[in-house]
């Protein structure tokens, strides 16, 4: 059965391609790749957020509260029919800790959600239930529509010792916010430059001591960032920018 919720600590780190390849050798002594990525090399991941029309989900989250949520449909592949299977996940963070329900479905399945404001729940397994459950609640006080696709590519990796500990690497994220959906159309927003990936240290709130001496060695020091929070402060940039222009 695959994993529906999840509980732990996500600490973000931007480096250089540099610095990445300074500290790969190192954390490959403790850590493997996932299964994804074949023979070493990165996959891509597709996404799709969900906001309400105002945006606001994304603007209460951009304003570092202690409490915020989102939710997202995401494909490790470019979706191809309304029969390709994704993942619907419903994310929370509360005091630095993450929550996250995820459930599988199809394409068609999230469509009908969107339009009937909630999940059918004829569901047999309890677990799968009770997720189904947390995203209906959440419908239910949120009118969503897709708001932006954004895709990127991965490479990922896990302690060989203790699975609670997940390191990801993502570079070339794009973005975009027309022909909204989980495929290979043009993206025409960049939101991470060229030449830098995001870090991401996913864990239960402790980590081992040699993942800090790697990061002290080499400079790297944790940052706030959100894929969504960035795209989304972009596009408002660009709509003032735009309407300077006009005026």
């Amino acid at each position: 059965m695959p994993i529906m919720t999840f509980k732990r600590f996500e600490e973000k780190f931007l480096i250089t391609e540099q610095q990445y390849k300074n500290i790969m050798p190192e954390i490959e002594k403790y850590m493997t790749s996932d299964k994804y990525c074949l023979n070493g090399n990165e996959y891509s991941i597709y996404n799709v957020y969900f906001d309400t029309p105002n945006d606001e989900l994304i603007r209460h989250s951009i304003n570092k509260v202690n409490y915020k949520e989102k939710i997202r449909m995401r494909s490790y592949y470019p979706q191809k029919s309304l029969d390709d299977k994704v993942f619907l996940e419903l994310k929370r963070k509360y005091d630095g800790v993450v929550y996250k329900r995820r459930v599988s479905l199809n394409i068609a399945e999230v469509n009908r959600m969107i339009e009937n404001k909630c999940l059918d729940n004829s569901e047999n397994n309890y677990l799968k239930k009770q997720v189904i459950n947390e995203i209906n609640h959440f419908l239910k006080i949120h009118n969503i529509v897709p708001k932006v696709a954004i895709r990127y590519d991965r490479n990922a990796l896990f302690c060989s010792y203790d699975k609670n500990i997940r390191i990801t690497f993502d570079r070339n994220i794009y973005a975009r916010r027309q022909n909204i959906y989980l495929g290979e159309s043009e993206f025409d927003s960049r939101i991470l430059q060229e030449g830098y990936r995001l870090m991401e240290i996913k864990n239960n709130g402790s980590l081992p001591t040699w993942i800090i001496q790697i990061l002290s060695k080499n400079k790297i020091y944790n940052t706030s960032f959100s894929k969504y929070g960035t795209e989304y402060k972009m596009f408002i940039k660009n709509k003032i920018s735009e309407n300077r222009k006009v005026v």
